[in-house]
């Protein structure tokens, strides 16, 4: 018989309550409200790791999951699985699962020391609306698993722990418990007995928690999942880890005295959160700066981008930021440069050996130049061809149009140095070829109104200076996108799934291959609706935060 563990049929556990939201997905439930972080009543105080996952059977959450399948055409798929799985143990879907999960449930890190000795500091808990029901599957298929419990009382409460004896060697794999309309798993019984406590009014719940208090102030919209973390608490079982653990000579090759103090001048508390939407899925996630940190770190400066304007409309992917310089760069120059690498050389050492052979400052002649927006975009195509076609472009604003076009020259000067390429004027005025011996096409860059623009190949250059056709900022795709990320972000990207499964449509036995795979459910027709993939990130007064957006509409 194969051997899960109890610990391997916790999330199996958990899954049997994640299945009763399934139903729900394939059904159809009416939209309701629910109470978000219901949870955090049922979850011990001060947690490492949180996580909250909304089994609220009406939730518009899950509503809008079951639209977005629909749209793929993949509720029969799922359901199909489902009743696979379920049959393994003898379950039906309508008669023992739709009846099981109530609102809120979670998973907790409460002890990262026990975590790392295996003794403990692990707890999950779920809300269930049929307690009774529930606990009979779970025995049901905790026994046909292998797994057997010796039990104990604690408070009223019948704590089991497991002993998995497949392989004819016990073995302790945690614990599980039910109080009230609690099914309580726990790495170890006193994780469970902890919970416990918190139930039935002996010890806070995680409600009294001002820093987790103080982040979940910050979700204001219902989620599919939750999660927080309290990095000062990694840092400091990092540190006596290290310590402890690590060899000298690591150490000192990565200085992770200086690595740590890094990150606890930089990371204070993490959150991240996953949400649906009808046409796609939202991914949150931001951290906070502790209040004595010396310095934020990176593009910090909010932008609309003005590159989206000037690259195709078919552009596969683009990515665009702001002020390179002074938020990328002179935030954290001096701790990177003063990292030694593992030859005794610091970075600096190594940068100053690059500008030597180039000819440059990096610093001086191209990096401090780019002060407004950088951009970089581009394409494959032609992939069923014998050779694949690829595009590239990078754009910048530059507040010294002369000095990068010394810059590019230097440069140019340099490739024709080490025979990497021929340099010469292209047919059209201000624009510089460089043609290296082995490629196709040759690359061309110009300093135009105070962008500087470098492609490949040149028709790419000389598209964006001609600006004919739509852009990608007039597409549907790019402006969706755009409505669901965060405006005046500090950074911004953009990959086109459609166009990157299109391509991948055009190989050779590429859609019997796919068909093969999934058996027939999924042909990549159904993929067709996966239109997008966008992010942003931004900056707020204590910290920053990412959005990033799959979307997946008609």
């Amino acid at each position: 018989m194969r051997k899960l563990g109890f610990l391997t049929l916790m999330p199996l556990s958990a899954g049997v309550i994640a299945l009763t939201v399934g139903a729900l997905w394939l059904v159809g439930s009416s939209s309701g409200q629910r109470e978000r972080f219901s949870s955090l009543e049922i979850a011990p105080a001060d947690p490492i790791f949180y996580m909250a996952i909304n089994t609220e059977q009406s939730s518009s959450q899950w509503i809008a999951v079951s639209d977005v399948l629909g749209t793929l055409n993949a509720k029969e798929s799922l359901r199909d699985v489902i009743d696979e799985e379920l049959l393994r143990f003898g379950l039906q879907f309508e008669r023992d699962i739709l009846p099981l999960a109530g609102d809120e449930g979670y998973v907790a890190i409460t002890d990262i020391d026990a975590l790392a000795d295996k003794t403990g500091g692990f707890v999950a808990a779920f809300r269930l609306r049929d307690p009774a029901r529930a606990e009979q599957i779970v025995l049901n298929v905790a026994g046909q698993e292998g797994t057997e419990f010796t039990e104990e009382d604690y408070e009223g409460v019948t704590i089991r722990e497991a002993h998995d004896a497949t392989d004819g060697d016990p073995n302790d794999d945690g614990a599980i418990a039910f109080v009230d309309n609690v099914m309580v798993f726990g790495a170890s019984p006193q994780d469970v007995t902890g919970v416990i406590d918190v139930i039935q009014g002996r010890a806070p719940n995680a409600e009294t928690d001002e820093r987790l208090a103080a982040m979940r102030a910050r979700q204001t919209e219902d989620f599919l999942v939750w999660g927080y973390a309290d990095l000062t608490q990694l840092w400091g079982f990092l540190e006596t880890y290290l310590e402890d653990n690590a060899p000298e000579e690591f150490q000192s090759s990565f200085n992770s005295e200086l690595l740590l103090r890094q990150a606890r001048d930089n990371y204070d508390q993490l959150t991240f959160a996953l949400s649906s939407r009808g046409d796609g899925f939202v991914f949150d996630y931001s951290y906070t700066v502790p209040p004595q940190s010396p310095d934020k770190l990176g593009l910090g400066v909010p932008f609309d981008s003005g590159y989206a304007e000037r690259v195709p409309a078919d552009t596969m992917f683009f990515f665009a930021g702001n002020d390179l310089y002074r938020q990328g760069y002179l935030p954290g120059q001096d701790e990177v440069f003063d990292t030694p690498g593992p030859e005794g050389e610091t970075v600096k050492d190594i940068v100053g050996g690059i500008e030597r052979e180039l000819g440059i400052d990096l610093e001086d002649d191209l990096l401090s130049l780019m002060t407004g927006e950088v951009a970089l975009a581009g394409n494959v195509s032609n992939l069923s061809g014998d050779e694949p076609e690829f595009e590239l472009l990078a754009l910048a604003e530059v507040n010294d149009a002369a000095k990068m076009e010394d810059t590019m020259r230097t440069l140019g000067d340099f490739l024709e140095r080490e025979e990497l390429a021929t340099v010469e004027d292209s047919g059209r005025e201000g624009v510089h070829r460089w043609s290296a011996a082995q490629a196709p096409d040759a690359a061309a860059w110009t300093v135009d109104n105070g962008d500087a623009i470098l492609g490949y190949p040149e028709s790419a250059v000389t598209e964006v200076l001609d600006g004919e056709g739509e852009s990608l900022a007039e597409s549907a795709d790019w402006k969706r996108i755009m409505e669901i990320l965060p405006g005046q972000g500090t950074s911004v990207g953009y990959i086109s799934l459609a166009r990157l499964i299109e391509g991948a449509r055009q190989l050779e036995g590429a859609e019997t291959d796919f068909e093969q795979s999934t058996e027939g459910k999924l042909t990549f027709d159904d993929l067709a609706p996966i239109r997008a993939l966008g992010f942003a990130t931004t900056t707020t007064d204590d910290g920053y935060g990412a959005r990033v957006v799959l979307l997946i509409a008609d």
